[in-house]
């Protein structure tokens, strides 16, 4: 009798427990299966990587060449039209001094199309470059400044500069590319500012950085492409109205050489009524910089 009741006690286990155990088995093997689908899928990706930097490098070395055998017989191309538009040839008709104007303007903008391609190629690679030095931003701000009177006044708009902050100690910038960011500000403000306008540059302690402003009477940004104002190659609809021949790549080459400094880049805008573009710099951005520079190349 008890050895009956223990095969009974036997039975009843294996039925009650053969199902599990058999799940059990299933799961185990369909686990196996995914991680082996795991490990192919992980192949791929690793494929797929390495010849998105393969691509990237060829990508990178391509703007590279191109862009500086590009640069080099513009600038001989506008010294040469320089130089014959500055001779006042009296056998030059009114309608040959109008294309060479026009073979002028298609110039500069192909060497500022080359200059923003160089700028961007820049700020995309992980060594950028960065010559960090002290530098009183109150002198970079005016050299900047200064470089953009000619336009200003071919336009009759006003270029004012404002220091609040007066005695400021310097900064460990890079002077040059603080000076590309703001400059990419300025030209913008100057572009889309109607005759007779008027564009402030300020300068202001702002905690433990500085603050720089620019702020235009300009058309403004429409509220719907506010997202995509520093987008690469984005122009709003208004800007394209007004200027045709520009690359969409100045705010982009400014956010991210602000952003290496350690700083931020946002901007006010009201349709119609104008722009104020603000960008900080801390007081240790130099400190910052390698740091920056890996987290910028790591989001790229």
């Amino acid at each position: 009798m008890p050895s009956l009741l223990s095969d009974n006690f036997l039975i009843i286990l294996l039925l009650i427990f053969a199902p599990v155990s058999g799940y059990l088995i299933y799961e185990a093997l369909k686990l196996k299966d995914n991680n082996a689908h795991l490990e192919e899928d992980n192949k791929h990706l690793k494929d797929d990587h390495d010849r998105m930097v393969r691509t990237d490098k060829i990508k990178s070395e391509f703007m590279s060449i191109a862009t500086h055998q590009l640069k080099s017989p513009m600038a001989k191309m506008k010294w040469a039209l320089q130089a014959i538009m500055s001779a006042n040839l009296t056998c030059i008709t009114p309608q040959q001094k109008e294309l060479l104007d026009t073979a002028y303007d298609t110039n500069e903008k192909m060497i500022r199309l080359v200059s923003d391609l160089m700028g961007v190629k820049e700020t995309e690679e992980s060594t950028l470059g960065y010559n960090f030095k002290n530098s009183s931003i109150e002198e970079v701000i005016k050299k900047t400044i200064e470089n953009f009177k000619i336009p200003a006044e071919q336009k009759r708009v006003i270029l004012e500069f404002i220091n609040t902050s007066p005695g400021l100690p310097p900064l460990t910038i890079d002077p040059w590319k603080i000076n590309l960011a703001l400059g990419n500000l300025i030209d913008n403000a100057i572009s889309y500012t109607p005759e007779g306008g008027k564009i402030e540059i300020k300068l202001e302690s702002f905690g433990n950085s500085v603050r720089i402003s620019v702020k235009d009477s300009g058309i403004g940004i429409p509220e719907a492409e506010k997202g995509k104002i520093f987008t690469k190659f984005f122009r709003a609809d208004n800007a394209l109205k007004v200027k045709q021949g520009g690359t969409g790549l100045g705010l982009y080459i400014a956010k991210n050489i602000i952003k290496v400094h350690g700083g931020e880049l946002w901007f006010n805008s009201i349709e119609t009524k104008g722009t104020t573009f603000y960008f900080t710099i801390p007081f240790d951005a130099s400190l910052r910089a390698k740091e920056n520079i890996k987290s910028f190349v790591d989001e790229m």
